[in-house]
């Protein structure tokens, strides 16, 4: 990042953005940060001297989703992907660029574009008077813990999870939502993540064995029940999608 002109962020993971807002800073090279959730998407030019991306977000948002969890118009992409190209070639040829040091909101459902200024925190851990642009690994590693995480023994492999699914002491529980689970199940109970309470008598009495697509959703729900006392909760690691490229299934 140290040689380049200008870093456009192509991620969808909140937790890599904030490794790149702090090597930009450190190494004061300017980043375009572009989201997208469904109908609508932001944008945002973080140059060196203006606010920077830990002003606008402090702390990583919890209760976060991915497109595979929430969903996203599949033009959204490529419509926030143009805005930020042509933000990029307009601040590498010196012309004005509306997204520095301002938040852009589009809204595709009532096609309406706000500009929101940001102002820089002085109290911003990256950027403030104190702040050293530090990378917050405890922030990354909370996010893509993996299998070197404490919780690699609730997350199983495919393998375990057949395995264990195979017991009737435990009960498969399908944390996407009623249309995901309708389009296509490979059994169970389906219960949305927001809607899993630890004392649901439909939980009570076996194990369970927490799915969804990416195994984003199971691994908050596991977690959650885990939090309020539940030890037998594990979670599919990779979801659906990992369960599919097993040779089990094909």
């Amino acid at each position: 990042m140290a040689a380049a002109d200008i870093v456009l962020d192509c991620t969808d993971q909140m937790a890599v953005r904030y490794l790149i807002n702090a090597a930009c800073r450190r190494h004061g090279r300017p980043w375009l940060f572009a989201g997208v959730d469904r109908f609508a998407g932001q944008l945002a030019l973080f140059a060196p001297d203006g606010a920077c991306f830990q002003c606008l977000y402090p702390t990583l948002p919890e209760q976060l989703q991915d497109c595979a969890g929430a969903g996203v118009l599949g033009i959204v992409p490529g419509i926030l992907g143009l805005l930020q190209a042509g933000e990029a070639l307009k601040y590498l040829t010196g012309l004005p660029v509306p997204s520095q040091n301002h938040l852009l909101l589009w809204d595709g459902l009532g096609l309406e574009l706000r500009r929101l200024r940001l102002r820089r925190d002085p109290a911003c851990r990256c950027c403030g008077a104190t702040g050293v642009a530090a990378i917050p690994v405890a922030t990354v590693c909370a996010t893509f813990s993996g299998a070197e995480s404490a919780s690699a023994d609730w997350e199983l492999a495919p393998a375990a999870f057949a395995a264990a699914r195979q017991s009737p002491d435990h009960l498969l529980v399908d944390v996407r939502s009623a249309a995901e689970y309708q389009a296509f199940n490979i059994g169970g109970l389906n219960i949305p993540v927001d809607a899993l309470q630890p004392e649901d008598p439909r939980l009570a009495g076996r194990a369970l064995l927490l799915l969804c697509q990416t195994g984003v959703r199971s691994r908050r729900g596991a977690a959650q029940l885990r939090a309020a006392g539940r030890e037998d909760v594990f979670s599919l690691r990779g979801g659906i999608l990992a369960w599919l490229e097993t040779e089990d299934v094909r």
